[in-house]
C-alpha cells in the first residue's frame, strides 16, 4: 500500500514553493513558528495539508471536490526542468525541450497532454513583456487620434524583443486595418444582458453614469501622462 503521507514539492509559474500530496498541488497560506498551512491552488476548494518547519507531513483536512491531476504535476516539473536549464546554458530551448522530454519518463497520460515542441512565449517569465501587451490592448479603448501617438510611445518604452511585433502590428492593424474599423472609443454603451440594461436605465433615470463611461479617457491619462 502507498505511503500516503509522502509529500514532494514543485514550483509554481512565478517561482513560489508548492506542495504535492495525494496527487494535488497546494499552496503555502498561513506560515507559523511551529506549523506551514498548505491550501489548495484554487480558492474554490477547502482542502488542505499541514506540515512542520522541516517539511514533515502532520495532517490533511477537508475534502476535494474533483479528481487529482498528477499528470499535471508531472508536465509542471518537466516545464521547471526546462526552464532552470535555459537561465543556465546556451543550448536552443527547443533543443532543451525535446533532452528533457526524453529523459523525463513521463505517464502515457503526460506524455499525450505534453506539447510536441515547447512554446517560446515571453510574455508567460517577462513582466516588461507582459505589461506592453496588456497595453497594446487597451488602444482600442483611447481615443482614435492618439492611437498612433500612444503605439510609437509603447514601442519606446517595451523590451527588443517585441519590434517585431510592433512591426507585424503596425502594418496589420494601423495600415492594413485601419485603426476606424477596430476602435471603440466612442462607441455608445450598448448591452444585450437584460441585468446590465436595468443598470444602465437606472443611471439614466438619475442621470448619472453608467460604469465605464470613463475608460476612455482614464485610460488616455495614464497611457499618455
Amino acid at each position: 500500500m502507498a505511503d500516503s503521507t509522502i509529500i514532494s514539492f514543485t514550483t509554481s509559474n512565478r517561482g513560489k514553493r508548492m506542495l504535492v500530496y495525494s496527487g494535488y498541488v497546494y499552496r503555502l497560506k498561513r506560515p507559523t513558528v511551529k506549523v506551514k498551512y498548505c491550501v489548495w491552488q484554487s480558492n474554490g476548494c477547502a482542502a488542505s495539508v499541514h506540515t512542520n518547519t522541516n517539511d514533515d507531513f502532520i495532517k490533511a483536512n477537508g475534502h476535494h471536490r474533483h479528481m487529482p491531476a498528477p499528470e499535471r504535476i508531472e508536465l509542471r516539473d518537466l516545464k521547471n526542468k526546462v526552464k532552470d536549464r535555459v537561465q543556465g546554458e546556451t543550448t536552443s530551448v527547443p533543443k532543451i525541450y525535446e533532452e528533457e522530454l526524453a529523459r523525463s519518463n513521463l505517464s502515457s497520460v503526460a506524455l499525450t497532454l505534453a506539447p510536441l515542441t515547447v512554446e517560446d512565449i515571453a510574455y508567460i517569465d517577462n513582466e516588461d513583456t507582459r505589461v506592453a501587451c496588456r497595453s497594446m490592448m487597451a488602444l482600442a479603448l483611447l481615443p482614435m487620434e492618439h492611437v498612433e501617438e500612444t503605439t510609437k510611445l509603447l514601442e519606446d518604452n517595451s523590451p527588443t524583443e517585441m519590434a517585431e511585433f510592433f512591426k507585424y502590428f503596425k502594418y496589420q492593424w494601423l495600415k492594413r486595418v485601419p485603426p476606424k474599423y477596430w476602435n471603440v472609443a466612442n462607441l455608445e454603451f450598448r448591452t444585450n444582458n437584460f441585468a446590465q440594461e436595468k443598470t444602465i436605465y437606472d443611471c439614466f433615470e438619475t442621470n448619472s453614469s453608467p460604469p465605464g463611461s470613463y475608460a476612455s479617457s482614464s485610460l488616455e491619462i495614464i497611457l499618455l501622462k
